[in-house]
C-alpha cells in the first residue's frame, strides 16, 4: 500500500435544517372549520400515524375491535367540519391553510389517515406569497393515504389545501400531515471544512456543564445563500447536524456529533464559501433569562427542567 492511498480518510457531512416545527414558532392555521374534536395544528407536527384508529358514528366505523372511542388527549391531526355526499364529493370544500415567515418550498407533504385508510381523493394546493397564489397544484384520482408534491419555489408565505372529493363517503377530510420540512445534505466538494469543540467543565466544579460550538464552510453554489432560494433563512437557529464517517468495506458509516442552531452567517461577496458558527442547545440558553417554572405542587426536577429546556 502506498502512503498517498491513506486508508484513514475521513469523511464529513453536515444536515442543516432550515426549517421545522422545532425552529419555526411562527407556524399557523386558518380552517373552513372543524369537527368537534379536531387538532389543526398537528398537521405540522412530526406525526405520521394517528394515535388510534377513531372511531365515528357516520357510518364508517364497525364494531370489530379496532375503532377507539377519541378525546382532546389523541393525536388525529385537522378534522373538517364537513361532511362528504355519498359519492365522496363534498358540496362545500373544505379547506386548511398554514402560513410560516417567507420560505422556499422545495416539497410538500399531504397525509391523510393511514389507521383509518382515508384520504383526499380530488385536491388542490394553492401557493401564496403574501397573499397572493403564485402557483397551484392539482391532483384528481388520487388512490394514496401520503402525497409528496415537488413544486420548487421561493419566497412562500402560505399554501392552503382545498379538498374537493374524499375516499369515503359521508365522511370528514381528515388530514394529519400538511408540511415538509426543509433540510439540505452537505458533504464532498460542497464542504470545505467544519470544526466541533467542546468545553469542557471547570477544574473547581463550579462549572460542570459540558457545551459545544461547532463551525462550517459550506460552498455557496449558484449564490443561493445571498441571492437565491435560500436568502430569506440565513437567520439564528437554523439546525445544524455535522456527522464523520469512515469507509468500512465500501460502505461509509456515519457517525453524528450532535445538534447544533446557526448563530452566525457570514457571507462574503469575495468568495465562494459561506461560514456558519452555530452553538448547542446549552450554550443558547447563556443568553437567555428563565422566567421561572409556574407554581406546580409535587414538581419532580425533571418537570423543571423540561420547562426549562
Amino acid at each position: 500500500m502506498k502512503y498517498t492511498d491513506n486508508p484513514r480518510k475521513i469523511y464529513g457531512r453536515v444536515d442543516v435544517i432550515y426549517s421545522d416545527t422545532e425552529i419555526s414558532k411562527d407556524i399557523r392555521t386558518d380552517e373552513s372549520g372543524n369537527s368537534a374534536i379536531s387538532h389543526p395544528d398537528e398537521v405540522f407536527g412530526a406525526y405520521l400515524v394517528p394515535t388510534i384508529k377513531g372511531c365515528t358514528m357516520d357510518g364508517n366505523s364497525t364494531m370489530d375491535g379496532s375503532f377507539q372511542m377519541m378525546d382532546d388527549s389523541v393525536v388525529l391531526g385537522w378534522w373538517s367540519g364537513t361532511l362528504s355526499g355519498k359519492d365522496g364529493v363534498f358540496a362545500t370544500a373544505p379547506w386548511i391553510e398554514i402560513s410560516f415567515v417567507k420560505r422556499p418550498i422545495i416539497s410538500w407533504v399531504v397525509l391523510g389517515d393511514e389507521k383509518r385508510q382515508e384520504y383526499p381523493v380530488d385536491f388542490v394546493l394553492q401557493y401564496k406569497r403574501d397573499g397572493n397564489i403564485i402557483y397551484t397544484d392539482t391532483v384528481t384520482a388520487n388512490r394514496q393515504t401520503q402525497v409528496r408534491l415537488t413544486p420548487q419555489l421561493e419566497d412562500i408565505t402560505s399554501i392552503r389545501l382545498t379538498i374537493s372529493k374524499w375516499s369515503k363517503a359521508n365522511a370528514c377530510a381528515k388530514i394529519l400531515k400538511f408540511y415538509d420540512r426543509m433540510m439540505e445534505r452537505y458533504e464532498g466538494d460542497a464542504i470545505e471544512m467544519f470544526e466541533v469543540s467542546e468545553e469542557m467543565g471547570a477544574a473547581d466544579g463550579n462549572y460542570n456543564i459540558v457545551s459545544d460550538t461547532m463551525t462550517v464552510n459550506i460552498f455557496n453554489k449558484d449564490r443561493k445563500f445571498d441571492k437565491g432560494y435560500l436568502r430569506s433563512l440565513m437567520i439564528l437557529d437554523r439546525k445544524l447536524m455535522p456527522s464523520i464517517g469512515i469507509e468500512t468495506n465500501g460502505v461509509i458509516k456515519y457517525q453524528p456529533l450532535g445538534t447544533f442552531y446557526s448563530e452566525e452567517w457570514k457571507i462574503d461577496q469575495d468568495s465562494q464559501w459561506v461560514k456558519c458558527s452555530a452553538v448547542d442547545r446549552l450554550m443558547r440558553l447563556q443568553k437567555k433569562t428563565y422566567v421561572g417554572f409556574p407554581l406546580t405542587e409535587n414538581a419532580s426536577l425533571y418537570d423543571i427542567a423540561t420547562d426549562i429546556l
